[in-house]
């Protein structure tokens, strides 16, 4: 009886994963349209952008969200280039749809290193 008490109390003591002890994944399809959505309402020219690298970890915060970083390219008026920047939120899943909160884009250097640094902490890099 010692024995399996002692190896009940084991199981319940296991700590959830953290972020870094995850890996990054990306987003099932319907979450996928739910982020890249919300990133498109924060751009003045929405239609002409592309996504890459965009992932989360199966780490949920206390209110059940999770999570995001990615990148997203557009081509300002002013440039000649695209220009690529990253981007961070939270997305919180309802059913097969969810909403994506605290979203921030990285426009300065200064807020480009605040979401790398973030997204790295959430075990995305």
């Amino acid at each position: 009886m010692l024995k399996f008490a002692a190896a009940l109390f084991a199981l319940m003591s296991v700590t959830p994963a953290t972020a870094a002890e995850t890996k990054p994944m990306t987003p099932p399809g319907a979450w996928m349209k739910v982020i890249k959505d919300a990133v498109r309402t924060q751009l003045k020219q929405p239609e002409i952008v592309t996504f890459n690298r965009i992932f989360y970890v199966d780490v949920k915060a206390g209110d059940g969200s999770y999570p995001v970083c990615g990148f997203v390219s557009f081509k300002q008026e002013a440039k000649k280039h695209p220009e690529k920047q990253p981007f961070q939120g939270r997305f919180t899943p309802n059913g097969t749809s969810g909403t994506v909160s605290g979203l921030e884009l990285g426009q300065t250097d200064a807020q480009k290193l605040a979401i790398a640094d973030a997204c790295k902490k959430s075990g995305i890099q």
